[in-house]
Order: C-alpha cells, then sequence, then structure tokens
C-alpha cells in the first residue's frame, strides 16, 4: 500500500493576517480590532496542514475572540477613573494616591497591605484617613469588579493615644509674631493672626476669601471637616488684624499666594522656635487653636459658647480635648464655692 502524500495548502491572503518566523518556527499574527474598537494582536493556530475551510475558521474563531475578550482595566486604571467621576480637588487626589500605594487587583495583597498601615505606627488620625479613603476607593471599585473585595470595611481603629495638649504661652504667641513680622509679608502675618484669633483650623483659614468679612467686623468661617458654615458669625475684635485684612484684600481677593505655602513656612518656624515639653510634644499649628479654646474656657466663657466658637459638634468634645486648668484655678473655683454657701 502507498503511502498517502500530503501536499501544503497555498492559503489566500487575508487583511491584517501575517506569518511571521520565530526561532521556534512560524507563527500566524492576527492583527483586528478588540471589543474597545482598538487594534489589537492575537496569535492564530494554523498549520500548514490545514485545508481551506480550516483556515477560514480558525481566522474567523480568532477574530470573535478579540471582539469579546473582556479587557481588564489596570488597577492605576481604576484609581484614575474614581478620581474623575467623584470629581476629587487636588489634594484630595494626591492623598488617595499615596493612600493606595501598594495595593491591587489581589486580594491577598490589598489585606497584607491594611495590615501593616495599621502597625505602621502612624497617628491614629494619619491612620483614620487612610483607611476611609481605602474603604471609599474599594466599596466603588467593588461594584465595578465584584471580585475585588474590600480590605477595608471591616477595619474599626481605636484611638489608643492622648490628643495633644501643649498650648502656647503669651510670651510664646508675642515672640512667634514678632519672628513673622520680620519677613515683611502680609499674608503671611495675616495668616497667623487669624489663627489665633478665631480658633479656627487650619483648613478653615484656608478657604477664607475676601468677602467672607462683613461690614461690622464679623468672619463667616466655613468648617471642611463637617462641610457646612459656622453657625454663628465670628466677631474681629483685633485691631492689627482688622487693619491687615483691609490692606490685604484691597484688590478684592484675600490669598495671593498659595495657603498651602503659608501653612509650611509657619508649621517649620514654629518648629524651630519651640523645643518640645517634657513629654516630648512639640508646639503646632493647631496649637494656636487649642491655645485660643483653652484662654476662652480660663476667662470664663460658658463651655457652651466656646464650644460654638470652635465649632464642636458636642459640648463633650470641647470638654474632653480643650478643657485644662492648673491647681490654682482648682483653688480658686473652690474658694468661691465656700465663700457662696457661707
Amino acid at each position: 500500500m502507498k503511502n498517502k502524500k500530503t501536499c501544503a495548502v497555498k492559503f489566500p491572503h487575508v487583511k491584517g493576517l501575517v506569518k511571521k518566523a520565530t526561532k521556534f518556527g512560524h507563527r500566524w499574527i492576527l492583527s483586528a480590532p478588540d471589543s474597545t474598537g482598538k487594534i489589537k494582536n492575537i496569535t492564530v493556530k494554523i498549520s500548514d496542514n490545514d485545508s481551506i475551510e480550516d483556515f477560514y475558521a480558525k481566522v474567523n474563531e480568532a477574530r470573535d475572540t478579540l471582539i469579546k475578550r473582556e479587557i481588564r482595566k489596570t488597577f492605576q486604571s481604576w484609581v484614575e477613573e474614581y478620581i474623575i467621576v467623584r470629581q476629587l480637588a487636588k489634594n484630595s487626589i494626591s492623598a488617595l494616591r499615596i493612600n493606595l500605594r501598594g495595593f491591587g487587583l489581589s486580594n491577598a495583597m490589598n489585606r497584607e497591605q491594611v495590615k501593616s498601615i495599621l502597625t505602621s505606627g502612624l497617628k491614629i488620625s494619619t491612620i483614620k484617613h487612610k483607611i476611609g479613603q481605602i474603604n471609599s476607593f474599594f466599596t466603588w471599585l467593588n461594584q465595578k469588579v465584584p471580585e475585588i473585595k474590600n480590605p477595608a470595611i471591616d477595619v474599626k481603629i481605636k484611638a489608643n493615644i492622648e490628643p495633644r495638649k501643649r498650648t502656647a504661652t503669651d510670651e510664646e504667641i508675642a515672640a512667634l509674631l514678632a519672628r513673622i513680622k520680620r519677613r515683611k509679608n502680609k499674608e503671611y502675618l495675616l495668616f497667623a493672626l487669624l489663627l489665633i484669633h478665631t480658633g479656627a483650623r487650619v483648613s478653615t483659614i484656608c478657604e477664607l476669601k475676601a468677602s467672607d468679612m462683613t461690614n461690622d467686623n464679623h468672619l463667616r468661617l466655613y468648617n471642611v471637616k463637617s462641610k457646612k458654615t459656622y453657625d454663628y458669625l465670628i466677631p474681629i475684635t483685633d485691631e492689627e488684624t482688622l487693619s491687615l485684612w483691609r490692606e490685604v484684600t484691597a484688590d478684592g481677593k484675600l490669598w495671593h499666594q498659595p495657603t498651602s505655602v503659608l501653612y509650611r513656612k509657619l508649621k517649620k518656624l514654629m518648629e524651630r522656635m519651640f523645643d518640645p515639653d517634657e513629654t516630648g510634644e512639640r508646639l503646632s499649628v493647631h496649637s494656636l487653636r487649642h491655645t485660643f479654646a483653652s484662654k476662652a474656657i480660663r476667662s470664663g466663657l460658658p463651655i457652651e459658647v466656646v464650644s460654638k466658637l470652635l465649632d464642636h459638634k458636642s459640648v463633650s468634645t470641647t470638654l474632653a480635648v480643650y478643657a485644662r486648668f492648673s491647681q490654682n484655678q482648682i483653688d480658686d473655683a473652690v474658694l468661691k464655692i465656700n465663700r457662696n454657701n457661707g
């Protein structure tokens, strides 16, 4: 019996299909549009002994595979889509990108990354911020890609550290303002004076506009944390602050340079000027808010009024963080009670 001789078929030309030589032999590559319309390459397993019918069947199958192929986005592309969808501010975008470093489309890797954040030794407030952003992002991502789980969904953070307690003395405030005045930067000085005389958060002062000062010298402040305007206008009685405000806002604008620059300048200056106390705590920009609150309480203002000035949600927050008294104040209070009883 004679051996059946097989003849290689000469395949017809197909648009986008080329035969390429590799070190492992020849390979057929088809360039065709995928599900998004972009031209992609796919290998077609064509044998030299295939019939014309087999040839066309394999080419069509490869083309269908490209069209039906689900394009798996990279983790970074999901992050960028989230930023656009949520219309995040510039500072939120940079924080999000930093907080999502080390995460990806692997559930196991994400769980380990959350564990490392929780055991990193960072401040509780910093960890809360990180976990909050991670939680929000993965909640959104889980709706798009159900197999990717939210690694922060069950994370509970306990505040196991004491809040900062350091306040500035009158001498320290005077020294700080004297150093700032040497710079002859009016906006920088106004920034510091507003923090000292309003007790507002840095973020609130950064949001101020020239139109937020009323004709009778009251400031309309905006709480960035709660995204609400203060319930009450805050009166500005310091003449230096008022004079400087009028001078800086003469052209209808308050901050002519980025407030982030003013904050960093003030932060670095306070770090250089003031040494840590016996507990190791330094005076920070936020200490100016603590100083304002403590002075208000020591001056005899009702705690409810101080709470409103600081725009706290509850009086208990004001008492827990800002109500600090000296032994002399305690002695005076007991003496007054005894006198009244007598």
